[in-house]
């Protein structure tokens, strides 16, 4: 089977890809600079040079594929304030579009996946969510919603298209492995705010185990929370990280200062309340996750981290 995958060298993409060429697909994978094509065609890849939002760049490599998958984000800078968020939401909708488009022009996709995040529904405080909870409005939530309302309309339109919407995804390297493996490593991890919102945490592994589910018996027009069985605060979840590295302190950093330096959207998300179950996503896909919970995967991801960091 061919796979189109954007975002392919970026953290859930990259992830996605490998597993995906594991398992003997053929991963034809859209590069936005020169730098990418070469990392790309370094892992066995067919790349295919294109921005994401330039679809005539890519379609027609997109149309020959059995599979497209949407993994891509725009991503400028250290900051990213209101200014990014809707050159992000443009950027989104454009991509999204030309896969749309690659898809019917094709007539061989059997599957569109569109990659969102459990940040969509809002905060919620300490009540469960699932893919049916009535969202509340916050700005990353409206920038995933948009690419979800065009998803929803492509499969009411007749195509095979769903989300995934994944939670707190955690693995042994890239932005997680940067931000809370070696900083809590070293002893002390700061969290943004009291701490007191909860998260869904996920497994990479089982993110990648989702996406293999939806290419082989795609839940059209279906928007499905891929998250482990036990959400936690963030207070619980950084305390877990530290436990897992050997011991330490958390260090709660003022929201207001993360605005500033990081950009609102990303501060509001990062203190956003989600409680997210799974269980339509286990109906839906027949997808179990390997590790249950962030207890047991962190002592995985933490293994093999430090064995890459000796």
């Amino acid at each position: 089977m061919r796979v189109f995958i954007t975002g392919a060298t970026g953290f859930i993409g990259g992830h996605v890809a490998a597993h995906l060429a594991g398992l003997g697909y053929e991963i034809v994978a859209l590069a936005q600079s020169e730098q990418d094509l070469l990392r790309l065609r370094e892992r066995g890849y067919h790349p295919v040079m294109g921005n994401m939002q330039h679809s005539q760049e890519w379609r027609t490599e997109a149309a020959h594929a059995d599979a497209l998958i949407h993994c891509a984000m725009l991503r400028r800078g250290v900051r990213h304030g209101a200014v990014w968020l809707e050159l992000a939401t443009e950027a989104e909708k454009a991509a999204l579009r030309g896969l749309i488009k690659a898809a019917m022009a094709g007539g061989r996709c059997q599957v569109i996946i569109d990659t969102s995040g459990t940040v969509a529904v809002g905060d919620h405080g300490d009540a469960w969510v699932s893919r049916s909870t009535p969202p509340r409005d916050t700005q990353m939530g409206r920038y995933h919603r948009a690419g979800e309302a065009m998803i929803q309309q492509a499969a009411d339109d007749g195509l095979p298209a769903c989300t995934l919407r994944v939670g707190m995804v955690y693995s042994p390297d890239g932005s997680f492995a940067q931000y809370f493996l070696k900083r809590a490593s070293d002893g002390a991890l700061p969290i943004i705010g009291s701490g007191d919102n909860y998260v869904s945490p996920v497994h990479i592994d089982d993110v990648c185990a989702a996406y293999e589910k939806a290419i082989l018996s795609p839940p059209v027009g279906q928007i499905l929370h891929v998250v482990d069985d036990h959400p936690m605060t963030m207070t619980e979840f950084g305390e877990r990280v530290l436990q897992a590295c050997g011991g330490g302190v958390l260090r709660h950093v003022p929201r207001n200062l993360v605005s500033v330096f990081a950009g609102a959207p990303i501060a509001e998300m990062a203190t956003t309340s989600c409680r997210s179950t799974n269980d339509e996503t286990r109906e839906a896909l027949g997808w179990v996750p390997r590790f249950l919970d962030a207890e047991q995967g962190l002592a995985d991801v933490v293994a093999r981290w430090s064995g890459h960091a000796a």
